[in-house]
C-alpha cells in the first residue's frame, strides 16, 4: 500500500520514472499476475499513471483524497523523492521518530495506539518546551497499561492536550504530522516492545500534500473524540487489576 501511494504521489508531482522503478517498491502495482500489464498501465506522464496504479490496486477512492491545491489555492511544495524507511528491531525506529519530532517548529500532531518509550515521550516534552503546538490522540484501552500510564501522566503534567477514542474499535493508527510538511506512518508503536522485540516498520516522508491528508484526518478525530485527561486521572487512581476500557 505504501509503495503504491508513493508511486501515485510521485506521478502527480511529475516523477513518473522514479515512481516506476523497482527500487521504489511499486513493482507489485504493475505485475502481470495482478492484472495490470505494463502496456495497459499508461507509463507516459500524460497517460495518468497515478490513477491507473491506484485504481488497479483497489484503492481508487484514495486518489480523490490527495489534494492538488492548498485550501487557499496555493501550490503544494514538491515531495521529496525518497522517504525514510525503518524496520525494527534492528533499525532504531524510535530514533527515527524522535528525530522527526525534534524537527517540529510550529505544530505536531500524533495519533498513536500505544506509547511507553521514554525517549519518544522526552521528544514530545522537548517540543512542548520549544513552544510547538503538540496534540495527541490516544487509544482508550491502552491507558490502563502501567508503563503507558507513567508516560501519559508526564505529558499531561506538561499541559499537552490529549484526546481518547470513543468508538467501538481501537485507535490503531500510528501517525505523526510535523509542521504540516512531514508525516510518519507504519506499524511501529512508540513502545519498548516495538523498538526492541517486534518486527515493525515506519515511513517518514517530507511530502506536504500527503501530510495535509493525514492532518485532515487528525482534525476529524480531534473534533469527535473526548479529552483524555480526566480518564487518565481516573484510571491512575484505580487498582491495577481494573481493565474496563469504558468505551
Amino acid at each position: 500500500m505504501i509503495g503504491v501511494l508513493v508511486a501515485a504521489v510521485l506521478a502527480l508531482d511529475g516523477g513518473t520514472d522514479a515512481g516506476l522503478r523497482a527500487d521504489a517498491g511499486v513493482d507489485a502495482g504493475v505485475r502481470v499476475d495482478a492484472g495490470v500489464k505494463p502496456a495497459d498501465a499508461g507509463v507516459k506522464a500524460d497517460a495518468g499513471i497515478a490513477k491507473v496504479l491506484i485504481k488497479d490496486a483497489g484503492v481508487g477512492p484514495f486518489l480523490a483524497a490527495i489534494p492538488t491545491k492548498l485550501p487557499d489555492g496555493g501550490t503544494f511544495l514538491a515531495c521529496k523523492q525518497t522517504p525514510a524507511i525503518c524496520f525494527s528491531p534492528e533499525g532504531d525506529c524510535d530514533l527515527l521518530v524522535s528525530n522527526l519530532i525534534d524537527r517540529a517548529k510550529t505544530s505536531l500532531e500524533v495519533i498513536i495506539y500505544s506509547l511507553n518509550r521514554p525517549s519518544i515521550v522526552d521528544a514530545l516534552l522537548y517540543a512542548k518546551a520549544r513552544k510547538v503546538a503538540v496534540r495527541l490522540v490516544i487509544d482508550t484501552s491502552q491507558v490502563i497499561e502501567p508503563r503507558e500510564m507513567v508516560q501519559l501522566k508526564r505529558l499531561m503534567a506538561a499541559g499537552i492536550p490529549m484526546k481518547r477514542d470513543t468508538h467501538q474499535g481501537i485507535m490503531h493508527m500510528k501517525v505523526v504530522i510535523v509542521d504540516d510538511r512531514e508525516f510518519l506512518t507504519g506499524s511501529f508503536n512508540f513502545t519498548n516492545n516495538a523498538s526492541e522485540n517486534n518486527d515493525e516498520n515506519a515511513v517518514v516522508w517530507d511530502c506536504q500534500k500527503l501530510a495535509f491528508v493525514y492532518k485532515t484526518k487528525f482534525e476529524q478525530l480531534w473534533s469527535k473524540f473526548k479529552p483524555a485527561e480526566e480518564w487518565i486521572t481516573m484510571k491512575s487512581q484505580l487498582d491495577a487489576g481494573v481493565v474496563d476500557s469504558g468505551k
